[in-house]
């Protein structure tokens, strides 16, 4: 037979546990948004980076044209 005392202690446990994993899924869920922001953030940077070094690659060849400068 078990001891009611001891079968509420282990609900009351398992109620704990579970609260406790809440707690800590929310917080990794916000660590995911967080991250999720932060990566888009960076793809953007990464994007703009990109866009800005195509443009200085052809103003150089259009001054390489214009100044008659063999490429290297």
């Amino acid at each position: 037979m078990v001891n009611r005392h001891s079968g509420r202690t282990q609900l009351d446990d398992m109620e704990k546990r579970i609260l406790q994993l809440g707690v800590k899924n929310r917080r990794l869920m916000r660590d995911i948004m967080q991250n999720a922001e932060a990566l888009r953030a960076t793809k953007e940077a990464v994007m703009i980076s990109k866009t800005h070094m195509h443009q200085l690659w052809q103003q150089l060849n259009e001054l390489r044209i214009l100044h008659h400068c063999p490429y290297p």
